[in-house]
């Protein structure tokens, strides 16, 4: 069954505060806001969290259209997900999202953040994980106020805080540019979308024709042109919102401290680890600052970082501190190879770190089983004394998008399927998905649109067509309808050629993680 957002009115822009909601968000996925990431990097830094196993329960503030949402209560159906939003097109494809799927756990609802903060004792539950992805810098002081004031009341007991945000010092330079941008915007005519795709136009053109400020900085030029060909509305919401400002570190930290929330570390494994994240000088530096926020502020300068990934923890919750209990942590945890990385996932200072020969041996043996246990690791002769150094790698595997961490115990994975079915018949329409609920992981998986196709292919009844090469299989599922002349036609080269490895790498894996049901 194909999903679609219902094409619902665009609502007045009045009682927003400065944001959209004449255009939706493009759907996304975020790999950090999963439990069982969040789980997998507070275990290695010797932090306790929420089973991802277990029955917990889960909240995002500002889902835009729900889809991560909706993989995540697909992939984890023994946990209860709610999702909140103000635009009522994010909350219909939300909900459009789940009831194709009959995803009973998944509850979207329009509300305000002012509004979620006010609700009265009970009205909803505690929950064991909340988060934030990209909202908290894009709206008014307010409602960051009104943000942290709904995660203090709503948090419970050892919760952790995901929130990802644009901040100083490395987003700094973007600020002159989206205050033109903005007003490029606000003197172009037409949607908001192609008011956002014109004022891009513009600021692209004024870099390429010698603007002092992007001919100095030839990075920002080159991300602005590598933007022309996305989805306007990432401009639109990243950058365009009234509100939007990178924030300081310091005081994220200091205010969400307030807000009874410790940070803890990184969501993104490479920048709890300092040999890779800071110049070697600069470590020595830092490891002496007792204040996490100024440590913390120092270190983004250090790194210069343009965004966070943060894990926050409710004030005064007892960590794992004892070296047994963050030895027994470490044991326990299992990575599983990923066949391939999707971008947004492969983490550059991961992947030269991993090219190391020390961590040659771990590797191997990762791609020889598909999956491996932290045990197996520190037993490899090249860790055996030092099993502590298998840690690091651990988490490097999985920033760089190599392998991810696998649950304790695998859900029941026909949620997922069922919702995979409906996601490859909406890439077929021509939405832009591209992540498949990966339940054995309690995760979603990048897949591209052949491998898509290809999973359709291979959940179709049989035919007279199932001898047949998967390519060809795969591109009658995904060229058009049955016996149509673009699904007799041959597949185009670059479409075989992107399922050359499927049946040997992707197929299989798939298959162990509960991507797709085995025939």
């Amino acid at each position: 069954m194909a999903a679609s957002a219902p094409a619902a009115a665009a609502p007045a822009e009045h009682g927003l505060d400065g944001y959209t909601a004449e255009a939706a968000y493009p759907a996304h996925f975020h790999r950090g806001a999963a439990p069982a990431w969040l789980h997998f990097v507070a275990g290695a830094l010797g932090g306790t969290a929420p089973d991802p196993a277990g029955p917990y329960r889960w909240c995002e503030l500002g889902c835009g259209t729900g889809l991560g949402a909706a993989l995540l209560a697909a992939a984890n159906p023994q946990a209860a997900f709610h999702a909140f939003d103000f635009n009522p097109r994010h909350v219909a494809a939300g909900r459009t999202w789940a009831e194709a799927a009959g995803l009973r756990n998944l509850a979207v609802e329009r509300a305000a953040f002012a509004e979620l903060a006010a609700r009265p004792e009970g009205s909803l539950p505690r929950f064991d994980y909340i988060v934030l992805t990209g909202v908290y810098a894009w709206v008014s002081p307010a409602n960051r106020q009104a943000l942290r004031a709904f995660v203090q009341r709503f948090l419970a007991p050892g919760g952790l805080v995901y929130l990802s945000y644009p901040c100083h010092p490395g987003m700094a330079e973007m600020v002159p540019l989206r205050n033109l941008l903005r007003e490029y915007a606000q003197a172009a005519t037409g949607t908001a979308a192609q008011r956002a795709a014109a004022a891009l136009a513009q600021l692209r053109a004024l870099g390429h024709a010698g603007a002092a400020y992007l001919t100095s900085r030839p990075a920002l030029l080159q991300a602005l042109d590598g933007l022309a060909g996305a989805d306007p509305a990432y401009l639109l919401h990243d950058h365009l919102a009234e509100h939007w400002q990178p924030q300081h570190v310091g005081d994220v930290v200091r205010d969400w401290r307030a807000a009874g929330c410790d940070w803890l570390g990184s969501a993104q494994p490479a920048d709890n680890i300092d040999a890779v994240a800071l110049p070697a000088a600069a470590h020595a530096l830092l490891t002496g600052l007792p204040d996490p926020a100024l440590r913390e502020s120092a270190r983004a300068l250090a790194a210069n970082q343009t965004l966070r990934h943060d894990i926050y923890q409710r004030t005064g919750q007892a960590r794992a501190t004892q070296p047994a209990t963050h030895r027994d942590t470490l044991l326990a945890q299992r990575l599983h190879v990923l066949p391939h990385a999707h971008d947004e996932d492969v983490d550059p200072r991961a992947q030269a770190a991993l090219a190391q020969a020390r961590f040659a041996p771990l590797r191997a043996l990762l791609h020889r089983q598909g999956s491996v246990s932290y045990r197996q690791a520190a037993a490899l002769p090249a860790f055996q004394g030092e099993p502590g150094a298998v840690n690091p790698l651990f988490q490097l595997l999985a920033g760089a998008g190599a392998a991810h961490p696998v649950l304790s115990l695998t859900p029941d994975p026909a949620p997922a399927q069922a919702l995979n079915a409906t996601l490859c018949h909406a890439a077929r329409q021509g939405q832009p998905i591209r992540w498949l609920a990966a339940p054995a992981l309690g995760s979603a998986l990048a897949a591209t649109p052949p491998q898509m196709a290809a999973w359709l292919a291979l959940c179709r009844p049989a035919s007279a067509h199932a001898r047949l090469p998967l390519a060809e299989r795969a591109w009658r599922a995904w060229a058009g309808a049955p016996g149509s002349i673009a699904a007799r036609s041959a597949p185009p080269p670059a479409f075989t050629q992107a399922l050359a490895d499927f049946e040997s790498t992707v197929l299989p894996a798939w298959l162990r993680l509960g991507v797709i049901a085995a025939s």
